[in-house]
């Protein structure tokens, strides 16, 4: 992930755009909020994980998280 970011940095200091901080912070929360999720759950919960399907949860976890939020005005209006 370190060069995945420091790829983007120079990518957008040879663009020059001033959003990088916000694809940033994008990228990090959807690969840090589905990690947190996992370490919250082997802290809080009794159970064990099936070992052989945390790099499945890794992977789609932040794959969802994208799907969710480019989505999120199509799935939240059914709510009000």
């Amino acid at each position: 992930m370190a060069a995945a970011f420091l790829l983007l940095v120079l990518i957008f200091k040879w663009i020059d755009s001033k959003s990088m901080i916000d694809i940033i912070l994008r990228l990090a929360g959807y690969t840090y909020g589905p990690l947190l999720g996992l370490f919250a759950f082997g802290i809080f919960v009794k159970r064990r994980p099936n070992d052989k399907l945390v790099p499945f949860v890794c992977f789609i976890a932040p794959i969802l998280c994208f799907l969710i939020d480019e989505n999120q005005e199509a799935i939240f209006a059914t709510l009000k």
